[in-house]
């Protein structure tokens, strides 16, 4: 019973751990450089049609963003937050 039901739930398992371990790697980023106010991570193989994004901002929050690939420039990405777009 609990293989059957581990097997039913293990995409949304292994879709927690992956966004939890992106989640860490802009942490970890943070705190690695103390003068960076924001960190970004971009996943572009976990998923077929979409990258996703994990944004923190020093003291504030993380968060995710899927971009379907076909839209997706990490060049704007960059611009926004040179910016200082994301706040």
């Amino acid at each position: 019973m609990c293989r059957n039901l581990l097997k039913k739930h293990k995409p949304a398992i292994i879709a927690e751990l992956k966004r939890e371990e992106r989640r860490s790697k802009v942490l970890m980023m943070l705190a690695e450089n103390p003068d960076t106010q924001r960190a970004l991570v971009t996943d572009t193989e976990s998923y077929p049609d979409s990258v996703i994004l994990t944004i923190a901002i020093r003291d504030l929050y993380s968060f995710e963003m899927s971009v379907p690939k076909d839209k997706y420039d990490p060049f704007v990405i960059l611009e926004l937050i040179s910016k200082g777009s994301f706040q």
